[in-house]
């Protein structure tokens, strides 16, 4: 007995915070409520004493500023200053019209001025006072009585003050306190008394019950005679002690079975309830609340019947749904019950649940959770008066809990019925919802919660039933649907759920496993396979409900981001197939034809990217959808670049065939797309800045893919035809190669410039000088040395060809420049800079050709039976005094061409080569030649300087003709 004593003692004790904070929720709501009425009454009042305060300033100023005997004027019936002071009244004398109706006016005659008195807000005097002491009646019209039937001047009960928060302390504080001291100190009493045995066991449970109901009586007493406060502390002192009787019965004594206590623990509970609701007391409802569930605890014999305890449960929350029902305002106990019926649903579960109580306790967990649900639908007929969220709150919990509960009891045995089961529950709250929502005063937080409760009900439904790429897509119908719905409906919750699903449908879509690449065995059927089915549906329903935001112009970022989410969706498809699809043929193929089939992908990955971008810009430009145009322009840059960058090299090589193969065929189609795709950009360019920076970009992928097309056909063939050949045939055909490029590249480089020049397209222009440049710079450095000699002719040889290609080109280049006639200043220096280079080519050329005429010569004579010095000697000798002969006679052809054209830049680079002749010929040549090699050497040199030195002369004038602006006249010659 002991013991049990100490436990309610404890349990009291818990009691004190939980009371408090019972009396803290409802004095907040008082509060809170009297703050409202007392601010509206505030400004009910202000509004009124505006128009008095400005008609009695107005009569005070009045009687200062108007000048004797002078007549009043009327006042209007609908002027705010006419309405009189509340607390005034209508003398005797004056008749009081009816509320609302004007008097006719009349006129008024002057009357002596009397000093009125101010208008006070005072307590009228007696009707004898009124007409002895009122001045004559004024004859003019009494301004009509404003209505004030719709205003209410009730007292507000002001806000507490240090004397109610006294009276609140002493009166009902310390009455709570004062119970709970009586309440500990009979249980001193009885447990002395029960230790010294002075009672027996039947009486001591009586004295108890007759204390409680004694307590009872008199807390009913007291509240008749308005002692309401009081009264309360006496009802849960009885409260109390009757169920620490009922508890002694059964569990210390024994003085009846179970059955029996526990139908005594009841009857207790409800009369608490009954007392709660009479006399309209939160805590003495709480203490039901309290003692209801801590009945079972208390009957508990250590056995597991769940029937029995579930059933009571029941009858329990169905008690305090009603009496939740009738004082709506109790609003804490509803969580508090809602909290406690799950705390001993877990408690049981976690001690006694058995697969065998699957059935009965889905029952009972279902009656539970349809308990508290149909509290919540109740609302929506008759809604809730206050605390809105704490209710909100509490029923999600409802909903979330019993949804957990269920499924870690069903899940693991019976995994295939749980997603229908789940989408059941969502269908309930989404029926809930639609037909809440034809009634008129449903609450939109509740439609909210309920119908987000069915979407994710109904997502966690198809999760659970299906898997992989299946459940993608499934939650992509069902996201779309989303969308289109709250966007019809105009729910933001709703679509805003839509585009969470999305979200979390992407995710699942990345990380389920094969999304990016599947197994070759898997039996893989190109674009006919789960996989492709999954990123197609997310694609379509991201590319729906972008059309559906499309129409709602402050959603313009959303509609963006769904147009690329399904634009790199749609990428992401048609590469990871076309990669699988490849990955197959692969596998299938022999591993000598691997280097081959990877050549293959990637020439095929950038023509199906070029097929996805054209479609993409071609919308995106036609619906000035900037996303699209965006994916499409990004999905033909990593086209162009695979295309080129593996297209460089053609693998297998024994399969090549010089502009008939499938890389020369992709890149053509390549380029062709890039002239679609800049011939679109060029029709929408009005108002957008971007497009000439695109088009530009396309110009110069069009020129690179050109390029990559003629170089690497070239290089390709020259590998196929060493494919087998010998050492000397592999030596001709790699100085060959080279020449060729830089053949092939002048070529390719004249119809760019031209095409630059005339459309004036600078990224044109520029691709075709640097390509001009490039073989410029291979020809002059490779055709010094001609590989092998042994196969050298004069003249008529590949290299002579190909050399005068590039200086064809270069003339023709030059031409093409000269012509512009609006040139700029880097034109003039690109004009300056192939004028010099055309003939440093053809020296280039000419020195090779004389050079390597002699090399072959020295070559023969190593090569012969016994070569002599002598002979080897005046080969070399030969060779340098021709190579002499030859750059002067170069520069006297300049200089001659330069002084036809008048041109000065050249003939000051013969002068130089000149120069450097004569400078070759007296240090080198001239030291190793014989007498008379020196003297007819020296004559020609004397020569060729005195002709030179005579056209200079001749032909001054025309070379350097005389300026044509003549000087200014003297300024006495200005007539």
């Amino acid at each position: 007995m002991e013991e049990l004593f100490y436990v309610f003692l404890v349990l009291a004790l818990l009691a004190i915070p939980i009371g408090f904070i019972v009396l803290i929720i409802v004095y907040i709501g008082k509060t809170n409520s009297l703050s409202k009425r007392l601010q509206d009454l505030e400004w009910q009042v202000t509004t009124l004493s505006g128009p008095a305060k400005r008609a009695q300033q107005e009569q005070s100023s009045g009687e200062q500023t108007q000048p004797a005997y002078q007549p009043l004027r009327e006042a209007p019936a609908h002027s705010p200053t006419a309405i009189p002071p509340v607390s005034a009244r209508p003398t005797a004398s004056e008749p009081t019209p009816a509320i609302g109706v004007s008097q006719p006016a009349a006129p008024t005659p002057p009357v002596v001025q009397q000093p009125a008195a101010p208008i006070r807000f005072t307590k009228p005097p007696s009707d004898a006072a009124t007409s002895a002491a009122s001045p004559p009646p004024l004859d003019r019209p009494i301004a009509t009585k404003p209505q004030m039937d719709s205003l209410s001047f009730e007292r507000p009960r002001p806000a507490r003050s240090r004397a109610d928060w006294e009276s609140l302390i002493g009166g009902r504080l310390m009455n709570w306190i004062g119970a709970l001291a009586l309440i500990i100190g009979a249980g001193f009493f009885l447990r002395h008394a029960f230790q010294q045995n002075w009672i027996p066991p039947w009486g001591r449970v009586s004295i108890g019950y007759a204390a409680g109901v004694a307590l009872l009586v008199m807390a009913a007493r007291f509240n008749k005679k308005g002692l309401a406060a009081f009264s309360q502390g006496l009802l849960g002192a009885g409260i109390s002690i009757l169920y620490l009787s009922a508890y002694a019965t059964f569990n210390r004594y024994g003085l009846v079975t179970q059955t029996g206590a526990f139908l005594i623990m009841s009857a207790i509970t409800a009369l608490t309830f009954i007392i709660g609701i009479k006399y309209g007391s939160l805590a003495v409802a709480f203490l039901g609340w309290l003692g209801g569930f801590l009945t079972p605890q208390i009957l508990s014999t250590g056995a597991a019947s769940e029937v029995g305890l579930f059933t009571y449960i029941t009858l329990l929350d169905v008690g305090l749904i009603a009496v939740l029902i009738v004082k709506d305002r109790w609003v804490v106990l509803e969580p508090l019950t809602v909290g406690a019926t799950y705390v001993y649903y877990m408690l049981w579960y976690s001690h006694f649940y058995r697969e065998p109580d699957l059935p009965i306790t889905v029952v009972f967990l279902t009656v539970f959770w349809v308990l508290f649900y149909a509290l919540d639908v109740s609302r929506t007929v008759r809604p809730a008066e206050s605390f809105n969220e704490v209710r909100q709150v509490t029923a999600a919990f409802n909903g979330v809990f019993y949804y957990a509960a269920m499924y870690s009891i069903i899940n693991q045995l019976h995994h295939d019925v749980m997603g229908w089961i789940t989408l059941t529950i969502g269908l309930v709250y989404f029926l809930t919802a639609m037909a809440a929502s034809r009634v008129k005063k449903n609450d939109p937080l509740t439609f909210a919660r309920n119908i987000l409760t069915a979407v994710i009900l109904m997502v966690l439904a198809t999760g659970i039933q299906f898997t992989g790429f299946t459940t993608v897509i499934y939650w992509s119908v069902e996201a779309g649907i989303l969308v289109w719905c709250g966007l019809r409906w105009n729910l933001k919750y709703v679509w805003g759920a839509a585009l969470a699903l999305l979200a979390i449908t992407l995710g699942k879509l990345i990380f389920t496993e094969g999304a990016f690449a599947l197994a070759p065995e898997a039996g893989f059927k190109l674009l006919w396979n789960l996989r492709a089915a999954a990123f197609a549906t997310l694609a379509g329903s991201a590319g729906l409900s972008a059309h559906l935001f499309g129409r709602a112009e402050d959603r313009g970022a959303i509609r963006s981001l769904l147009h690329y989410i399904w634009g790199i969706l749609a990428f992401a498809l048609i590469t990871v197939e076309t990669n699988d699809h490849f990955k197959r043929l692969t596998a299938a193929s022999q591993e000598g034809n691997t280097p081959g089939w990877s050549f293959i992908q990637w020439m095929t990955m950038s023509l199906v990217w070029l097929f996805y971008s054209l479609p993409m810009v071609w919308s995106g430009l036609r619906a000035r959808l900037q996303p699209l145009i965006n994916c499409g322009l990004t999905a033909l840059a990593l086209a162009v670049w695979a295309g080129l960058m593996r297209g460089a090299v053609f693998e297998p090589i024994e399969h090549f065939s010089l502009l008939f193969n499938y890389r020369a065929a992709g890149i053509l189609i390549l380029m062709s797309g890039l002239a679609a795709h800049g011939f679109w950009l060029k029709k929408r360019r009005e108002g957008n800045e971007w497009v000439p920076i695109a088009i530009g970009g396309l110009l110069i992928a069009w020129c690179a893919s050109l390029f990559v097309l003629c170089t690497a056909e070239t290089h390709d063939e020259f590998r196929s035809l060493k494919n087998g050949v010998t050492d000397e045939t592999d030596r001709t055909l790699s100085f060959m190669e080279p020449m060729t490029l830089a053949a092939v590249w002048t070529v390719y480089s004249a119809p760019l410039v031209w095409a630059g020049l005339k459309k004036k397209l600078t990224p044109v222009l520029i691709i075709g000088l640097l390509a001009s440049a490039l073989a410029v710079i291979v020809s002059g450095v490779r055709s010094f040395f001609f590989d092998p000699i042994q196969t050298f002719i004069l003249i008529f040889n590949y290299r002579m060809g190909a050399v005068l290609i590039v200086i064809a080109g270069l003339i023709i280049i030059e031409r093409m420049v000269r012509s512009v006639h609006d040139r700029g200043k880097w034109m003039d220096v690109l004009l300056l800079v192939a004028r010099m280079t055309i003939p440093l080519l053809i020296l280039t050329l000419a020195t090779a050709e004389t050079n390597d005429y002699f090399n072959k010569e020295i070559d023969e004579l190593l090569g012969g039976p016994s070569p002599g010095e002598t002979a080897l000697t005046a080969v070399v000798d030969m060779k340098q005094m021709t190579l002499s002969l030859v750059w002067l006679v170069f520069s006297i052809a300049i200089i001659l061409y330069g002084i036809w054209r008048r041109q000065a830049s050249l003939r000051i680079l013969a002068i130089i080569v000149f120069g450097v002749s004569i400078a070759k010929i007296f240090f080198y040549d001239l030291r190793f030649l014989e007498t008379l090699y020196r003297i007819f050497s020296f004559m020609g040199l004397g020569v060729i300087l005195l002709a030179v030195s005579y056209v200079y002369n001749r032909f001054k004038d025309f070379i350097f003709p005389p300026s044509t602006q003549q000087k200014p006249p003297p300024a006495g010659d200005a007539q």
